[in-house]
């Protein structure tokens, strides 16, 4: 008898770990994950980018009315972001040797008076998307999340070619 509810136990214990991991880390696009946050009202982007073995990071600024200000909007978009279990670990130093196929670059959208869930109001760069050397981190208003987007190495591609 307590052999078979320890077995009991156990299997409701795997259940409940294998529902949690698929809840936590289900695919999801930025504004399904933030729906206070429409894209179609960011005000400007801009951001850093290195490439290769150069470690110092180009600037830029992509402002509305140019056509890859709406490509990089769509490209962001349309990705579903899926949380990795290693947010649930203390956070570290990212530290990444430079290679010659390496890209390094983060994305900042500004907007303008957006109504926050905890009822205030910002402005400024309040989604920032960061892609360093393999590793993509998502953070809106502070909050980091690391995470992942299906075939990763040709979106981050795609959006250095955007952004150069």
């Amino acid at each position: 008898m307590k052999k078979k509810l320890w077995l009991i136990i156990s299997v409701i214990i795997v259940i409940c770990i294998i529902v949690f991991w698929l809840f936590y880390t289900r695919a999801r696009t930025v504004e399904q994950r933030y729906p206070y946050l429409d894209l179609a009202q960011c005000t400007k982007i801009e951001g850093n980018y290195s490439k290769g073995m150069i470690t110092e990071l180009t600037p830029y600024t992509i402002d509305p009315g140019e056509a890859r200000f709406e490509e990089l909007i769509e490209v962001i978009r349309s990705a579903e972001f899926k949380t990795r279990l290693s947010n649930l670990l203390p956070k570290g130093t990212k530290i990444h040797k430079a290679s010659e196929d390496g890209i390094n670059w983060d994305v900042e959208y500004y907007f303008d008076n957006v109504m926050l869930p905890d009822g205030s109001v910002s402005s400024g760069g309040i989604l920032s998307i960061q892609y360093f050397y393999g590793d993509l981190t998502l953070t809106v208003n502070g909050e980091i999340i690391n995470c992942s987007v299906v075939n990763e190495a040709e979106w981050a591609l795609r959006i250095m070619d955007i952004i150069q």
